[in-house]
């Protein structure tokens, strides 16, 4: 006797709902997540997502020795190597560390021309991680012209 329709539908569900039980869970880090949206939905991608003068953030150099994964013994960089800056932004209500970064990433994306800004040096690495109600923004280089074209954008 031949399978119904409903019968058929009801078979690819449970095949599905088996084959999805089954399978394994990857978990996207959150620079993945924010990477994959779109910009667009923004109301002004080409706007720094946080102010350098604004009374709630600052910004103070990294060195070498300030990278958690700075090795003293293997690494080419003196400790006291100036690579980089960090701003601490404080958190608004409603921020997150993954919506800092789909706003840096959409910011760098948009690449504004004819602004002086460490978020836009392309080679540099920026790292967002969170803590005690603020953000910590890092702009980094191992590479010691990529630093100094980080520090010159930062002004100092």
């Amino acid at each position: 006797m031949p399978m119904r329709t409903s019968d058929l539908v009801r078979l690819a569900a449970g095949v599905g709902l088996f084959v999805a039980a089954c399978a394994p869970v990857h978990r996207s880090d959150p620079r993945t997540i924010a990477a994959g949206l779109t910009c667009g939905e923004l109301a002004s991608a080409s706007q720094r997502p946080f102010s350098d003068d604004a009374r709630r953030v600052s910004m103070t150099e990294l060195r070498a020795d300030d990278l958690p994964n700075y090795d003293r013994e293997s690494d080419e960089l003196r400790p006291d190597e100036k690579v980089g800056v960090r701003y601490v932004v404080a958190a608004d209500a409603g921020s997150s560390q993954t919506w800092l970064e789909r706003q840096i990433h959409c910011y760098r994306a948009a690449g504004p021309t004819g602004v002086r800004d460490p978020l836009l040096v392309t080679t540099a690495s920026v790292m967002v991680q969170s803590g005690s109600g603020r953000y910590f923004v890092d702009v980094t280089s191992r590479d010691r012209e990529t630093a100094r074209e980080v520090l010159r954008a930062a002004g100092l």
